[in-house]
Protein backbone atom coordinates (compact mmCIF):
# COMPACT_ATOMS: atom_id res chain seq x y z
CA UNK A 1 0.00 0.00 0.00
CA UNK A 2 1.27 3.45 -0.90
CA UNK A 3 2.18 5.98 1.74
CA UNK A 4 0.27 9.23 2.20
CA UNK A 5 3.11 11.21 0.54
CA UNK A 6 3.29 8.75 -2.35
CA UNK A 7 -0.46 9.01 -2.95
CA UNK A 8 -0.24 12.80 -2.75
CA UNK A 9 2.53 12.89 -5.38
CA UNK A 10 0.58 10.54 -7.64
CA UNK A 11 -2.57 12.63 -7.18
CA UNK A 12 -0.71 15.77 -8.26
CA UNK A 13 0.70 13.95 -11.31
CA UNK A 14 -2.78 12.75 -12.25
CA UNK A 15 -4.24 16.24 -11.99
CA UNK A 16 -1.43 17.76 -14.07
CA UNK A 17 -1.84 15.07 -16.74
CA UNK A 18 -5.53 15.87 -16.97
CA UNK A 19 -4.82 19.57 -17.35
CA UNK A 20 -2.24 19.02 -20.09
CA UNK A 21 -5.11 18.01 -22.38
CA UNK A 22 -5.89 21.69 -23.05
CA UNK A 23 -2.44 22.30 -24.56
CA UNK A 24 -2.75 19.05 -26.52
CA UNK A 25 -6.05 20.23 -28.05
CA UNK A 26 -4.56 23.62 -28.95
CA UNK A 27 -1.57 21.92 -30.58
CA UNK A 28 -3.90 19.62 -32.52
CA UNK A 29 -5.87 22.57 -33.88
CA UNK A 30 -2.83 24.71 -34.76
CA UNK A 31 -0.87 21.92 -36.47
CA UNK A 32 -3.84 20.82 -38.54
CA UNK A 33 -4.80 24.33 -39.59
CA UNK A 34 -1.22 24.91 -40.75
CA UNK A 35 -1.25 21.65 -42.74
CA UNK A 36 -4.54 22.54 -44.45
CA UNK A 37 -3.23 26.03 -45.28
CA UNK A 38 -0.08 24.53 -46.82
CA UNK A 39 -2.19 22.06 -48.82
CA UNK A 40 -4.46 24.87 -50.01
CA UNK A 41 -1.53 27.12 -50.93
CA UNK A 42 0.23 24.39 -52.92
CA UNK A 43 -2.49 23.57 -55.39
CA UNK A 44 -5.24 21.71 -53.53
CA UNK A 45 -4.58 18.34 -55.17
CA UNK A 46 -4.73 15.12 -53.19
CA UNK A 47 -5.78 15.97 -49.63
CA UNK A 48 -2.61 14.73 -47.91
CA UNK A 49 -3.36 16.57 -44.61
CA UNK A 50 -5.79 13.75 -43.85
CA UNK A 51 -2.80 11.67 -42.71
CA UNK A 52 -1.62 14.39 -40.35
CA UNK A 53 -5.19 14.81 -39.09
CA UNK A 54 -5.48 11.07 -38.50
CA UNK A 55 -2.17 10.80 -36.65
CA UNK A 56 -2.77 13.84 -34.47
CA UNK A 57 -6.37 12.78 -33.77
CA UNK A 58 -5.17 9.38 -32.57
CA UNK A 59 -2.63 11.07 -30.34
CA UNK A 60 -5.28 13.43 -28.97
CA UNK A 61 -7.73 10.61 -28.26
CA UNK A 62 -5.05 8.63 -26.44
CA UNK A 63 -4.12 11.70 -24.39
CA UNK A 64 -7.75 12.33 -23.47
CA UNK A 65 -8.24 8.66 -22.68
CA UNK A 66 -5.23 8.71 -20.34
CA UNK A 67 -6.19 11.92 -18.63
CA UNK A 68 -9.96 11.26 -18.72
CA UNK A 69 -10.84 14.94 -18.33
CA UNK A 70 -9.27 18.29 -17.57
CA UNK A 71 -9.89 20.23 -14.37
CA UNK A 72 -9.68 23.82 -13.18
CA UNK A 73 -6.46 25.76 -13.70
CA UNK A 74 -5.37 25.75 -10.03
CA UNK A 75 -4.71 22.54 -8.11
CA UNK A 76 -6.60 22.83 -4.85
CA UNK A 77 -6.24 20.73 -1.73
CA UNK A 78 -9.73 19.39 -2.46
CA UNK A 79 -8.52 18.17 -5.89
CA UNK A 80 -5.52 16.48 -4.29
CA UNK A 81 -7.62 14.89 -1.52
CA UNK A 82 -10.18 13.61 -4.05
CA UNK A 83 -7.46 12.11 -6.25
CA UNK A 84 -5.71 10.59 -3.23
CA UNK A 85 -9.03 9.06 -2.18
CA UNK A 86 -9.33 7.42 -5.59
CA UNK A 87 -5.79 6.04 -5.22
CA UNK A 88 -6.51 4.69 -1.74
CA UNK A 89 -9.63 2.80 -2.87
CA UNK A 90 -8.27 1.66 -6.24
Amino acid sequence: MATEDGRREQAIKNIKRKRDIVSHVVSFIVVNIIMVIIWYATGRGYFWPEWVLLATAISLVVGIWNAFRSGPSEISEADISREMGKLATG
